[in-house]
């Protein structure tokens, strides 16, 4: 119970945090995102064999769409 308290309070500051200002580039933006999409796929809706397919999918978009922008 303390620990779920725990992590509850730190989910509360950090969804505070990506509350407080709007994302300042696409990088911070996908980041909110990918908290969302890991926040869902934790929910009986999310552990749909075709919904976890598309989070990794979309999580893998990020990632290679992110190391882009940094080569370029």
């Amino acid at each position: 119970v303390a620990n779920e308290r725990k992590l509850r309070a730190t989910q509360d500051e950090l969804e505070a945090q990506l509350i407080a200002a709007p994302a300042s580039s696409w990088e911070e933006a996908a980041d909110k995102v990918r908290y969302l999409l890991s926040v869902f796929a934790d929910t009986p809706s999310g552990q749909d064999p075709r919904r976890k397919i598309l989070i990794q999918a979309v999580l893998d978009d990020f990632s290679r769409l992110s190391g882009e922008i940094r080569d370029a």
